[in-house]
């Protein structure tokens, strides 16, 4: 008899009929799987979703899974929400626990191993992977994540595992210049565009959160050179310690995505800047 777990997985995909079954498969015995695709489908995703839930939806094209995960939190029926990526698979050890990690009375959010795989690249990070949706929050915004409201709990890190074998490079200049550009364009235009009350969230009223983005778009400029030293020298110290070359790769990539993303936001704002004035003299 299938033991059922009382867990919520949303996963958002795009085309993604080459990896979302094993994705499926891991997490099949779930109490409810939600699965989103980002705009209209032009594969075998959502037919191969259909056999595993039918808790599927087609949602207009964001070119990102973060603003979707809130309509997923809106739709969970369980406490406990597992976020994965079609690409992501919930090792054997972390299944066997999930129902002794959830009975646990203290803890509010997981954070679990998800190294970044590709070919000889194996690079040990972390995800926030398993959380109590009552218990966090959530506001959208391009590579944000859930984050304690209910301080009363905790957050645990756990040597568990969350595989992540991607089909490309992560750090190659052709993956910069496709993936992260069209992420940063996404990104600037919801921080120049956007009022925090039309932000889609999730147990949310934190407007200073909102304010933080706002100042670091208005100096760009200054708070990098203030926080990139610093940012260097953790990623430094990671790969020093972790004997990990790739930790100073990813300070690159990461530091090339931010000067996209402030290049996008100053030609958003001067385009912005440029409209009032023509409406102002109109």
């Amino acid at each position: 008899m299938l033991n059922v777990k009382n867990i919520t997985a949303i996963i958002i995909i795009y085309n993604e009929e080459i990896k979302i079954e094993d994705c499926l498969k891991t997490i099949h015995d779930f109490d409810q799987i939600i699965v989103i695709h980002d705009g209209e489908c032009s594969d075998r995703s959502l037919e191969i979703a259909s056999k595993y839930t039918d808790d599927i939806y087609v949602l207009p094209h964001k070119w990102a899974c973060d603003e979707h995960r809130v309509f997923g939190l809106q739709n969970a029926r369980n406490e406990w929400i597992m976020i994965l990526d079609a690409d992501e698979e919930i090792s054997t050890e972390l299944d066997w626990q999930l129902n002794d990690l959830i009975d646990n009375d203290n803890v509010a959010i997981y954070e679990t191993l998800r190294p970044l795989r590709y070919k000889n690249i194996n690079l040990p990070l972390t995800k926030r992977t398993l959380f109590r949706k009552s218990k966090v929050y959530f506001i959208w915004s391009i590579h944000e994540y859930i984050k304690l409201k209910d301080t009363s709990y905790t957050i645990k890190n756990i040597s568990l595992e969350v595989t992540h074998n991607q089909w490309y490079n992560n750090f190659a200049w052709s993956t910069i210049s496709w993936k992260y550009k069209r992420w940063a364009k996404v990104h600037a235009n919801v921080l120049v565009n956007s009022r925090f009350e039309d932000i889609p969230k999730r147990n949310c009223d934190l407007k200073d959160r909102w304010y933080f983005e706002k100042v670091r778009i208005k100096y760009p400029i200054l708070l990098w050179i203030l926080t990139s030293p610093i940012y260097l020298l953790n990623w430094v110290h990671r790969s020093i310690i972790k004997r990990n070359i790739y930790f100073i790769q990813w300070w690159f990539a990461t530091t090339c995505y931010y000067i996209l993303l402030y290049y996008f936001v100053s030609e958003k704002k001067s385009l912005s800047n440029k409209k009032k004035l023509n409406e102002t003299f109109s």
